[in-house]
């Protein structure tokens, strides 16, 4: 990690204690483009290597930070073996990367498509609900420090000036990184390794240092200390100076509008040709529009139906992998740098997740505890000049997306493991409020399924069938991913302003009649009874998607995890209400009141 200083300034000495100057705003905006084109996708300049380099299970640092007085840069992997061998092994591969990096430039493409990412980020918060807290964020991180609190938020400027600077030939990223980082001798290397006992070790030095001090003490001092740790528990029990509260800005309930909101919503069912089906061969897909002010960003969001395709529930562990390998990964005309940087140079994004919820009773009682809704989703955003390239990348991306990447596929399941196993450890109360509703709902089931303990579980036995049997694991994705591409029950959802809405509406059909995915047969794909099965799996899901039975003599009343934690996560959760009863508005008062 290396600390840095605006150019001009001393690398790695005492500037920020007395005042270190604020970076220029063209600089600034800079180190955001450079963060991307190093670390900001899979394909990036100094992400790639360290992935493949297999020297630990995730890169971790996150690259430029400028929320601090002083700028600073950190990089790093997780997982990596112990010793100094490890070590300096993954520090020079970030320094020749860097070299390598700051010598021979960016490609023109890869610099076109970070800038166009920062620049969409930039403009894309002012249609953000959360804008406030948003700006407040940026100007906090120049206000914290004496600075010009407005500054963050004034980017045509120094936009401006970068695309300038870069079009005239300027290496710009280059140079930063050169002075900011490979100049800079304010550079430290940290090594964070496992020790067996360490916890006790350093309870029993801290409790021996204690005995000594007390040991050192008279009495007259020790009842001093105890004494002034009275007077402190009560200075910090007692109600604060009402004159000082009143001083405070507060928010009354008179200050809220009581006008609920609406957000304009149009409901159109569209009817898809199609080889099979009801209504003579044809499949229903709903359109939902909105027309909203978004500066001529035009919003897409495509779900499929994972119930009503057939997708059996025993899948959908692996649909977390799924979406990220059709987020990242290429597909067949397109490595997967080729088509991460068209994504960045034509659009906002475009990214697949699963989208799972449990759906409401009539007039907002208490649901079916199977009733649910899950769904693949794809969300992407573009500006209206490049509307039907967001479509045709949403397309290619569902329909051509190449899931034979054996290499990049162990490197996410490593990923998500190593990221799973350190939040058990620092979110223990989420992981045990998902076991408890797994029991009591299917929404609940699927969440632990998709995000919670039996989720870690599906990603390493997925990480172990993936190196040792990887036709078989592929199969079944290339099976899942099939399946679900049905335009029956998709749901197409655009968000943009009156002038841009009917061009994105005039691409929706097409994209709907795409949704096939026509790579040939598998032969793989039947090598396994179940396999065969769910390849014969109609679209009645009805029967399938239920909250799994309980076993046999009742499902166990507690359960207990041991991790390497201090903190003791404990839950305990029962239903409240049946379905069809009304939750009254209370109950959230009540909730909010018992945290």
């Amino acid at each position: 990690g290396w600390l840095l200083s605006p150019r001009g300034g001393a690398a790695g000495t005492d500037s920020a204690a007395a005042g270190a100057p604020s970076m220029d705003p063209t600089d600034k905006l800079a180190l955001s483009v450079l963060n991307h084109l190093l670390l900001g996708t899979s394909s990036a300049a100094l992400e790639k290597p360290l992935v493949e380099s297999k020297l630990g299970a995730a890169v971790i640092g996150g690259g430029f930070s400028t929320s601090l007085q002083q700028p600073t840069f950190s990089v790093g992997l997780k997982g990596v073996a112990v010793g100094p061998e490890a070590k300096q092994a993954v520090a020079d591969l970030v320094m020749e990367t860097l070299r390598r990096v700051s010598r021979d430039g960016f490609e023109a493409a890869a610099v076109e498509a970070s800038l166009n990412t920062v620049e969409f980020r930039l403009r894309a918060s002012s249609a953000s609900p959360m804008k406030g807290l948003t700006y407040m964020m940026q100007s906090l991180s120049e206000w914290n420090y004496g600075n010009d609190p407005v500054g963050p938020l004034r980017f045509e400027a120094p936009l401006a000036d970068l695309k300038s600077r870069l079009a005239k030939g300027e290496k710009v990223l280059e140079a930063l990184l050169e002075d900011l980082v490979l100049a800079n001798p304010g550079r430290v290397t940290v090594a964070l390794v496992p020790q067996v006992g360490l916890d006790r070790e350093a309870s029993a030095a801290e409790a021996a240092r204690l005995r000594a001090v007390e040991q050192a003490l008279s009495p007259a001092e020790l009842e001093g200390l105890r004494r002034e740790t009275r007077e402190l528990k009560a200075e910090q029990a007692a109600p604060d100076d009402p004159a000082a509260l009143a001083r405070l800005p507060t928010l009354e309930v008179a200050d809220l509008d009581r006008t609920v909101k609406s957000i304009p919503i149009q409901v159109q069912v569209l009817e898809v040709p199609g080889p099979k089906g009801a209504n003579g061969g044809k499949k229903r897909a709903t359109l939902l529009t909105h027309d909203l002010p978004t500066d001529k960003i035009v919003y897409l969001d495509v779900l499929l139906d994972l119930q009503l395709s057939g997708l059996p529930l025993e899948d959908v562990g692996l649909v977390p992998l799924l979406a990220r390998m059709l987020s990242e990964l290429g597909t067949h005309a397109a490595s997967e740098v080729d088509l991460s940087r068209r994504v960045g140079a034509r659009t906002g994004g475009v990214s697949c997740s699963a989208l799972f919820s449990g759906k409401p009773g009539a007039e907002g009682s208490v649901g079916d505890p199977d009733d649910m809704a899950a769904y693949l989703l794809l969300r992407g955003r573009a500006t209206l000049p490049n509307v039907a390239e967001l479509f045709a990348l949403a397309r290619e991306k569902l329909v051509a997306t190449n899931l034979d990447a054996r290499d990049r596929v162990v490197e996410m399941l490593k990923e998500a493991k190593s990221a799973m196993e350190a939040r058990v450890s620092s979110s223990g109360n989420a992981y045990a409020s998902r076991q408890l509703g797994a029991s009591h709902t299917l929404a609940g089931h699927v969440a632990e399924e998709t995000g919670g303990l039996a989720q870690l579980a599906t990603v390493k036995h997925a990480l172990k069938q993936a190196e040792e049997d990887w036709p078989a694991l592929r199969s079944r994705l290339k099976r899942m991913l099939a399946t679900v591409l049905d335009p029956e029950g998709c749901v197409v959802n655009l968000t943009a302003d009156h002038e841009s809405l009917p061009q994105a509406e005039a691409l929706v059909l097409e994209l709907l009649r795409g949704l096939k995915r026509d790579t040939g047969p598998d032969p793989a794909a039947v090598a396994t009874p179940e396999a065969a099965a769910a390849a014969a799996a109609t679209t009645e899901v009805a029967s399938q998607w239920r909250l799994p039975p309980r076993a046999a003599g009742g499902a166990p009343r507690s359960i207990g995890l041991s991790v390497g934690t201090k903190v003791n996560y404990v839950a305990k959760g029962a239903r409240l209400y049946a379905p069809g009863e009304r939750a009254p508005g209370s109950s959230s008062v009540v909730s909010r009141w018992l945290r």
